[in-house]
Order: structure tokens, then C-alpha cells, then sequence
């Protein structure tokens, strides 16, 4: 008896998530189903959006610490990962906003390298994990002069909310005031 017991609840147990191809199925069935971080190098959240598109996902909303530290151990020891966190509110200080995610709104969890969020130098409005699950904030594209690209943390299936694109033609109009304003003082100078 014990053993038909057992072989009914193993055939109901759900099987783990069928996951495009490369991607790594999530340990714990409350998070997304799947994780990936392609190859390719983004200078931009918008190019993340995209190549996480292409696999049926989008840039990570991380959720818990439990989730941080397996998506982090998939970040390579000596890179970064653009995550799907920004601050779509910048009226206040830089650690305010931070309420979405590419996919809609943010768990509320964070976990932010001691004395980040910062804006450093320039307005800095998405989050990036390094392997040690540390966040940053950066700007949301990288301008092409600087050379500087990324990996890019996927989770899914997903697809971008509605406020997504309008959020991120915001977010870029950002950046290019910054580029504009650089550019001004660098002719002036």
C-alpha cells in the first residue's frame, strides 16, 4: 500500500519546467520558471529586453534572497548582469523609485551594494547584479563611446508589461540628456 502510495504522489509532483534552450530550470516553483544568461553583450537595458525576448523571457525581477543568490550564481565571477529592476520614479532621492520590473512591479526586495543606490557621477535608473548578488545602479544604456557592455540575467517565461516601453523611452531620454549635457561641457572646456 505504502508503495502505490508513493508512486501516485510522484506522478503528481510537477515535472520541471520545460526551459528554452541553454536556460537553467528555477529550484524553487514559487520564482520564474527559468533562467538564462545569453552570451551576447548588452550596452542597454532596451538590448536585454530584446535578447531575453528572443528566449520567451525578460530581464530578472529578483524576488527573494533565496532567488538573488541562485541568479547570482549564474553570473560569471568577473562580470555584471543587467536585471530587470529600474527606477521608473526619479523625483526623489536615488533610493527612491525603485518600484518595477521590466515585467511589471518589483517584489520590493533588494539588495543593493552598501551605499548604492547612488546616481554616482549621472543619473543612474537600472539595477545590475554582480556574482556575488551585489546590486548596482547604472545608467540604463551605456553610451557606445564608453565601450562598456554587459550580460544580461533572463527569467521566464515573461513578457515586458504594458508600462514597460512607455517606462523606457523615459528612462533613455535620461541618458541622452546626460550624453548631451557631457558633450557640452567637453566643447566648452
Amino acid at each position: 500500500m505504502f508503495d502505490l502510495l508513493c508512486a501516485t504522489l510522484a506522478s503528481r509532483s510537477p515535472s520541471p519546467p520545460a526551459c528554452p534552450n541553454g536556460a537553467t530550470a528555477a529550484p524553487n516553483a514559487s520564482w520564474a520558471a527559468c533562467f538564462s544568461l545569453p552570451e551576447q553583450r548588452a550596452s542597454s537595458l532596451r538590448q536585454c529586453v530584446e535578447w531575453c525576448g528572443e528566449l520567451g523571457m525578460t530581464p530578472a525581477c529578483i524576488g527573494s534572497a533565496e532567488e538573488n543568490a541562485f541568479a547570482a550564481g549564474l553570473v560569471p565571477a568577473d562580470d555584471w548582469a543587467f536585471i530587470g529592476i529600474y527606477q521608473n520614479d526619479t523625483s526623489g532621492a536615488p533610493a527612491e523609485g525603485w518600484g518595477r520590473c521590466v515585467a511589471g512591479e518589483a517584489s520590493g526586495f533588494a539588495n543593493w551594494q552598501a551605499g548604492q543606490p547612488n546616481d554616482g557621477l549621472v543619473s543612474e535608473e537600472c539595477a545590475m547584479m554582480t556574482a556575488r548578488g551585489h546590486w548596482y545602479d547604472e545608467m540604463c544604456g551605456m553610451p557606445p563611446a564608453l565601450g562598456y557592455t554587459f550580460r544580461c540575467l533572463c527569467e521566464g517565461p515573461s513578457r515586458p508589461s504594458d508600462s514597460f516601453e512607455r517606462d523606457l523611452r523615459v528612462l533613455e531620454a535620461s541618458v541622452e540628456t546626460v550624453m548631451r549635457k557631457a558633450q557640452a561641457r567637453v566643447a566648452m572646456g
